[in-house]
């Protein structure tokens, strides 16, 4: 009996170190064969190369360094690994933990922030007053310049910030207990541009109204970005105001809702993809969409040229902007740093779209001349937290561009 047992005893010892050898060797394995699919990671994943040996980098300790941060990047299943971790985290202590550059917080009833726009939310970092009146003042001058010398029309975008928007899912001790004795920068650029008389479009105001008047939820929870419904609702009012300007009857956009979602599409799911958990499940919610593929083509309305400048904000409006063909031609220039075209052509009734991608290393180099030679229109979105940075450079040149050219009619 004894014997059976050592005998026992042995194969479960050999088994147990068989084991502890493949779990030790096996991501160093996978790491170098691949020999099964990588489990993608979301978010922003820097790619770091393998560093080359040499006598001078191990003697400095740079190449132990730079080896430490390649292996710890590339060690086979470490996208399952993280997910397991994160979900560990969340499953068992309720905390998020994005491994990245975007910092994610964990608010009510399950909505996340990204924690950058809950600093600017309890206006912890104030622009000022003197510094958002000049800001103002080239945006009018452009506006001007825009109007008088080209018969160019011009509207300015304010973009909503999520935690502006649902401060009641805001986590209570992450709000200052003075925000409320602070003035906000929104307010106070609000206000300069009413009275300076800057072509308007307030996101912000529009997307409180839809919320409180429908109860749909205007940000997925799982989002940073406004939700696809409230950007088109918004997109109608910037074609509201190129109409007014241009005064033509430009296409508006068919908003609905047209259905709600409990799974959410692409930019209403942004952060939520940043935590890496294996289970979303809790953060199903009834979202509201516009038809956001069928196409709603009008050929008697009129598809003016429009030039928009802006971030990630964007991207939203623009999807029904291209999709249903409102603007004959677009150049979008996202952070000024990169050139996004769309345009129709062939048959009026039925025209085909196109689109194309220009990068460039900094800002983007304009064709001043030919980018308005046919322009009807400018737009820029600016989000609400980050107002005085409107136009992200695009301003200063646009205006110092103008300042060569004589006014329409002299």
């Amino acid at each position: 009996m004894a014997k059976v047992f050592s005998y026992s005893a042995s194969i479960a010892q050999v088994i147990a170190l068989a084991t502890f050898f493949l779990l030790s060797f096996a991501p160093l394995v996978e790491m170098e064969m691949g020999l099964l699919k990588k489990e993608k990671l979301s978010g922003v994943q820097r790619k770091i190369t393998r560093p080359k040996v040499s006598s001078q980098a191990i003697k400095d300790g740079s190449y132990q360094q730079s080896f430490e941060k390649w292996f710890s990047k590339n060690v086979g299943f470490r996208g399952p690994a993280i997910r397991t971790e994160n979900q560990l985290n969340y499953s068992l202590f309720g905390d998020i933990y994005s491994k990245g550059d975007t910092n994610i917080v964990l608010g009510n009833d399950n909505f996340l922030f990204e924690q950058s726009y809950i600093h600017n939310f309890n206006r912890n970092y104030p622009i000022g007053q003197t510094q958002l009146a000049k800001v103002i003042d080239k945006l009018v001058s452009l506006q001007t310049s825009l109007q008088e010398k080209l018969g160019v029309a011009f509207t300015l975008v304010i973009t909503p910030s999520k935690p502006e928007i649902y401060p009641e899912k805001v986590p209570a001790n992450l709000i200052h207990p003075d925000r409320e004795k602070r003035i906000s920068d929104y307010e106070i650029f609000k206000s300069l541009a009413t009275q300076s008389g800057l072509n308007l479009v307030d996101g912000v105001e529009i997307t409180k109204k839809l919320k409180e008047e429908t109860g749909y939820l205007v940000f997925a929870p799982g989002g940073v970005h406004w939700g696809y419904w409230t950007a088109c609702k918004v997109g109608n009012k910037v074609i509201d105001s190129l109409r007014h300007q241009l005064e033509k009857n430009v296409q508006r956009l068919n908003c609905g809702p047209h259905e709600f979602r409990d799974r959410p599409y692409h930019t209403d799911g942004d952060l939520l993809n940043m935590t890496n958990l294996w289970d979303k499940s809790e953060w199903k919610a009834a979202v509201p969409y516009p038809n956001l593929k069928e196409t709603f083509y009008d050929p008697e309305s009129y598809h003016p040229t429009v030039l928009m400048v802006g971030d990630s904000f964007a991207w939203n409006p623009l999807h029904f902007f291209d999709k249903d063909a409102i603007f004959r031609k677009r150049k979008f220039l996202y952070y000024y740093s990169t050139e996004y075209n769309f345009w129709t052509s062939g048959s009026v009734e039925t025209p085909k779209r196109r689109k194309n991608k220009k990068n460039y290393k900094g800002k983007v180099k304009l064709d001043w001349n030919k980018t308005f030679s046919d322009r009807e229109a400018v737009v820029i979105f600016a989000n609400q937290s980050v107002l005085h940075s409107a136009g992200l450079g695009f301003v200063d040149d646009a205006l110092s561009w103008l300042s060569g050219i004589e006014s329409k009619g002299k």
